[in-house]
């Protein structure tokens, strides 16, 4: 069969180029097109090919790539259409990535523990396919802005991968819509969707917790005791509120997902990612809502969710300060609002301020602010944190920052540091003192996952803890307000201040 590699190259926009087309050898043709393009079918339909989607941007400082470069490109199956190849072309990675929609069945059975609102219990041991093969058909569209390929599973299962032109990260969008899930055959569904990956994970995978520090989690194990595996599939399942990703750690290579809502996710085979998208169950699981999560909704036909994936191929020396700076834009995205207007755009700015910031300058890259809110007049509740963790570079190191000229609506008159619950100061408080014990193997297993006879761990005594003294990091120094985080930290601060 004929072969054609469609190559949507989208350059950045203050290049205009024109779109050429040139033959390769083994009749592979090769289409170019920049932002000057005009002439190009953009509702291209293409089908029994392999086709491939590719963008491009300017890299944000402070990392060294150049200016002006392809970033992202996807491969997709003509046969499947689904997605075939992910590269980073700044990077140089190239992995086979196969993203799919599957779907569990659930034990439904009184005299067994059934899949509910609350516990996953799937009947077998692997998932279905949405359909035979597991295959889309597939439209491209091509815009100013951004370039689409849309996939149709069923009729309940589409979705729509976008790369954007402008867009400063190196990442692939994923839009799924689900539902309602057909119970036709009277059978409930706990739909997932799965990327599998060519990378050697050695069965380990990281989860974010409430969307700060990564957890390393590791199949059918647990860092603390001995586990007796009853559950090999829902037994490794863990919450995932903002991101999961896997590491090649040979390759240098981490794959990595951030979601839109908290999901379940799991790593059931090496070099996979597996993200709970969407369940509707026909039996209840008897832990207390008495009653099958079977949703109507409004239709009276079952619920239909819109869902977002965002999916990152990098190093994994890059890849912290992409998800963890992505996931905040993901999570504190704007709200959008509108009303009518009978004005242009250009009067209503003359009349209105459409742009302010409350900040002089920007941040620094580690910090955001957690909570600014009003305490009582003229004073404000602060509390700022260090996002990055100690082993992620290049952010991981200590940030200082001076409250005195950092707002534009007020000064800054006095700081005092609280405690995180801001319901007293942190000067004040006395720790409770406590003799601990640690068992050495539950140390050594979350280090090494080796397991240790049972008779070999020993409790080793450790000395009373007592009330440490500050530490100079924690001090509010001098006329300018300034503070330092670490990081991970989370400082809270009651700050007076006069309006201008």
């Amino acid at each position: 069969m004929t072969r054609v590699l469609l190559s949507l190259a989208m350059l950045f926009r203050a290049v205009q180029l024109t779109s050429t087309l040139s033959t390769f050898p083994y009749r592979w043709a090769y289409l170019l097109l920049g932002s000057g393009h005009t002439s190009y079918d953009r509702h291209l339909q293409v089908r029994g090919t392999t086709y491939m989607a590719s963008s491009c941007d300017l890299w944000p400082h402070p990392l060294n790539y150049s200016s002006l470069v392809q970033v992202v490109a996807l491969t997709f199956d003509g046969t499947t259409g689904r997605l075939k190849i992910m590269s980073n072309l700044v990077s140089g990675i190239v992995t086979s990535v196969d993203q799919q929609f599957l779907w569990w069945k659930p034990i439904c059975n009184k005299g067994i523990q059934s899949s509910g609102a609350y516990i996953m219990s799937p009947a077998l041991s692997y998932p279905y396919p949405i359909n035979d093969g597991n295959t889309a058909s597939v439209t491209i569209v091509e815009g100013n802005e951004v370039i689409e390929v849309r996939q149709i599973f069923e009729n309940w299962v589409t979705q729509t991968i976008r790369l954007y032109k402008s867009y400063k990260w190196p990442m692939a969008e994923f839009e799924f819509t689900i539902g309602p899930i057909p119970i036709s055959d009277s059978i409930g569904k706990e739909v997932v969707s799965r990327f599998t990956t060519n990378l050697t994970t050695n069965h380990v995978w990281y989860t974010d917790a409430n969307g700060r520090e990564m957890q390393k989690r590791v199949k059918n194990y647990r860092p603390t005791w001995s586990l007796d595996v009853t559950e090999p599939v829902a037994g490794n399942y863990y919450p995932v509120d903002s991101r999961i990703y896997i590491k090649d750690e040979a390759k240098q290579v981490q794959f990595t997902v951030l979601t839109d809502r908290a999901q379940g996710g799991t790593s059931l085979n090496d070099g996979e990612v597996e993200l709970m998208a969407h369940r509707r169950l026909l039996c209840d699981d008897w832990r207390g809502v008495d009653e099958p999560l079977n949703e109507l909704g409004t239709t009276g036909e079952g619920l239909k969710i819109i869902g977002r994936h965002l999916v990152l191929l990098d190093t994994i020396g890059n890849s912290p300060s992409l998800h963890r700076l992505l996931a905040k834009t993901i999570m504190l995205g704007p709200m959008y609002a509108f009303t009518p207007s009978t004005q242009s755009f250009s009067d209503y700015a003359k009349s209105y301020n459409t742009m302010y910031s409350g900040l002089v300058q920007g941040l620094p890259p580690q910090l955001h602010i957690l909570t600014l809110q009003l305490a009582k007049p003229n004073t404000l509740l602060l509390r700022l944190e260090h996002q990055f963790q100690a082993d992620e570079p290049p952010y991981n190191q200590s940030v200082t920052i001076s409250f005195s000229n950092m707002f534009t609506g007020f000064s800054v008159v006095s700081v005092t540091e609280l405690v995180l619950g801001s319901n007293e100061n942190i000067d004040s408080v006395q720790r409770l003192q406590w003799n601990v014990e640690e068992d050495t193997c539950s140390r050594a297993r979350s280090q090494t996952h080796v397991k240790k006879p049972l008779h070999a761990c020993r409790p080793q005594q450790h000395s009373i803890r007592t009330n440490p003294t500050k530490s100079s990091h924690l001090r509010i120094r001098g006329p300018r307000f300034a503070v330092q985080l670490k990081p991970m930290e989370i400082r809270t601060f009651e700050v007076q201040v006069k309006y201008y």
